[in-house]
């Protein structure tokens, strides 16, 4: 029922209330336990109302929250795991209407791919916030601080494929070259005897 969703949204929304104030307090434990808390009433809602956009951008935006106290306490995984769900929800929600929505949607992969050290899952994220940005941009033009980020991506995203390729000249090296045994025999390849006859 509408009422009932409509009370929970405000039990939820107290809940992360009080979390703000903690964050503001510096108690990033305390906060965390307030956004889980607002998070379980949010994913309860959203299982009652799925189409309602509001209700999934609400429990994305939980989400990047516990993402950030995660991060801050230490649990990367934890942070990566919850960024991945809630830029899962945002990647379901309609961003035609909306260059606020594209922008957090943008935000939230930046913040993942800050924690993902250097691998192609980064580099993805960093594609779509850099045409996620491209395409703010063609709407309405960036302020001084968006195209800062945007050349921010780009260099980082430069720097990554570097890196990158150069891990895979390293991989492609090593496979080339013949390995050895112990005592300097060379080792045979998967179902050879390894003799030469």
């Amino acid at each position: 029922d509408a009422t009932n969703v409509e009370k929970a949204g405000l039990v939820a929304a107290a809940h992360a209330d009080i979390a703000d104030v903690l964050v503001a307090k510096g108690d990033d434990a305390g906060a965390l336990k307030q956004y889980e808390a607002s998070l379980t009433i949010r994913r309860d809602i959203v299982a009652k109302a799925p189409a309602k956009e509001s209700l999934r951008r609400d429990l994305a935006l939980n989400l990047e929250k516990i993402a950030a106290r995660k991060r801050r306490l230490g649990d990367t995984d934890g942070a990566i795991a919850a960024y991945r769900e809630a830029i899962d929800l945002r990647r379901d929600l309609t961003y035609t209407t909306s260059l606020t929505r594209l922008r957090e949607m943008i935000n939230a992969e930046w913040k993942l791919q800050a924690l993902l050290g250097n691998t192609f899952e980064r580099g993805n994220l960093l594609s779509e916030v850099i045409d996620g940005l491209t395409e703010i941009d063609a709407k309405s033009p960036l302020n001084a601080a968006d195209r800062t980020w945007l050349q921010t991506a780009r260099a980082t995203l430069a720097d990554l494929n570097k890196i990158l390729e150069k891990l895979e000249d390293e991989l492609d090296s090593e496979a080339e070259a013949p390995a050895e045994g112990a005592a300097g025999v060379m080792v045979s390849e998967p179902g050879s005897s390894g003799r030469s006859d």
